[in-house]
């Protein structure tokens, strides 16, 4: 008896959740709050969307997080943005609306898509030794909730350009993101902007860096083998220069069951990118690649899925011979 107590006191308060905005205490009816999120889509200048950086809205179901164009919020960049999902003919048409292009997309699972891009911009600022997982963004589609993720590209520039990093760039790229897919949210994966060049998890944790090498050969070898053991559907090829390519491949098949542990959030791990770099054949470091992917992510969840990097690593390997 306690227990159907207890349920239907659950389900009572889930249903009769009040719609509040939150900023410095301050509440909103339903109503006031419409009008701001209004404002904001319509991209008004009103004195609302000017003051209000950030106001969230609860509902029974979601915490949402209204957003302007700036994605730092108290000194964190996120790393992806939020926006409620389209068809893929759509997120094309929006892509390369704004100069962006879409390479390939893959099924990661029977609810979830990834959407590559990259765009001239992108190749251009990575064509560098080391830099070329640079070159490129995902649209993480979430079928079954209704929304997309996108990568930020001030985010993953500073976490992988470093110094090479052209600032005004990403945060134009960022700018045009936001807009063209009308986001509503930041993600909570976040980390401080400043400290991203020289990101790990902890201490012991690798940097950007410690690249893993795969392997040596001829590019031309390395590029044969890699589309020799995959299939067109889980993989992406992105030429830099002659002598320097990004490759993506879909581990999800092999991976997922692990991954899975983590939660939905496993599938912005997918695809894993490979750089070809002057016949040699490289990855982030598992170590590194999977925290700064996901940086709240926390100890147990990583223990949870101990088993990941030296699997990708192994499979990763394989793919060239």
């Amino acid at each position: 008896m306690k227990i159907l107590l207890t349920i239907f006191l659950f389900i009572t308060t889930l249903f009769s959740a009040e719609k509040v905005v939150w900023d410095n205490d301050i509440k909103l009816d339903d109503r006031r709050a419409e009008q701001i999120y209004k404002a904001y889509i319509d991209r008004t200048q009103s004195d609302d969307v000017k003051n209000w950086i950030k106001y969230e809205i609860q509902t029974e179901k979601e915490l949402i997080t209204k957003v302007t164009s700036n994605s730092i919020l108290d000194g964190e960049v996120s790393a992806y943005f939020v926006s409620k999902i389209v068809s893929l003919d759509e997120i094309k048409r929006r892509l390369e609306k704004e100069n962006f292009k879409v390479v390939s997309t893959m099924n990661i699972d029977t609810n979830t898509k990834s959407v590559i891009f990259t765009s001239k911009q992108m190749i251009e600022m990575s064509n560098l030794p080391g830099r070329g997982f640079a070159s490129y963004g995902t649209v993480t589609i979430y079928k079954n909730k209704g929304v997309s993720l996108i990568t930020n590209p001030v985010y993953f520039g500073k976490a992988y350009l470093q110094q090479y990093a052209k600032m005004s760039i990403l945060s134009e790229m960022q700018n045009r993101l936001i807009v063209v897919f009308n986001v509503y949210k930041y993600s909570p994966q976040r980390y401080p902007l400043d400290d991203l060049s020289s990101y790990r998890y902890k201490s012991r944790y690798p940097e950007y860096k410690n690249l893993t090498l795969l392997i040596k050969s001829s590019t031309s070898k390395l590029l044969s083998n890699f589309r020799k053991n995959t299939r067109e559907s889980d993989r992406s090829i992105i030429k830099l220069s002659d002598d320097r390519y990004l490759l993506l491949y879909n581990f999800s098949t092999e991976l997922n069951y692990t991954l899975k542990r983590i939660g939905s959030v496993y599938a912005l791990l997918m695809p894993i990118p490979i750089m070809i770099d002057r016949g040699k054949a490289y990855t982030m470091n598992p170590k590194y690649y999977i925290p700064v992917h996901i940086p709240k992510i926390d100890i147990d969840e990583l223990k949870q899925i101990a088993s990941i990097p030296k699997q990708i690593k192994f499979k990763a390997k394989s793919l060239f011979y």
